[in-house]
């Protein structure tokens, strides 16, 4: 077995975490969570590494992607494990998808709440 260690030291973090609930017209129909996270790291060396997830009540889709052509190969090359870590604890993967290069421009996120209180 080979395990690799990497020491990683993060220049720059960005996270946002959404949550939404769209309540149905149709009572039989469930009321659907959806949770959006964005992540963003630049990883110095290895590049920038951006990754989107969704998760709708049980079932989640993710894009990740790497700049630097070495760090997507072993995003890529894990891929499979993740989806099935994310199995094993009960979430459907409906996809998840490795891209290299920059993560396409977006109008940023309006925060609404906070996890953290950032004002001291």
């Amino acid at each position: 077995m080979y395990i690799e260690s990497l020491r990683i030291s993060l220049e720059v973090v960005t996270v946002h975490i959404q949550e939404k609930e769209q309540k149905s017209r149709d009572k039989e129909q469930r009321q659907e969570k959806s949770w959006q996270v964005d992540l963003g790291f630049d990883l110095g060396k290895l590049g920038k590494v951006h990754i989107e997830f969704r998760l709708i009540n049980q079932s989640a889709n993710s894009i990740i992607w790497a700049d630097n052509a070495q760090t997507y190969s072993r995003i890529n090359d894990q891929l499979n494990n993740l989806q099935q870590t994310l199995e094993n604890i009960g979430v459907h993967v409906e996809r998840i998808d490795c891209r290299q290069g920059k993560v396409p421009d977006r109008t940023p996120l309006r925060i609404t709440s906070r996890l953290i209180d950032i004002t001291t």
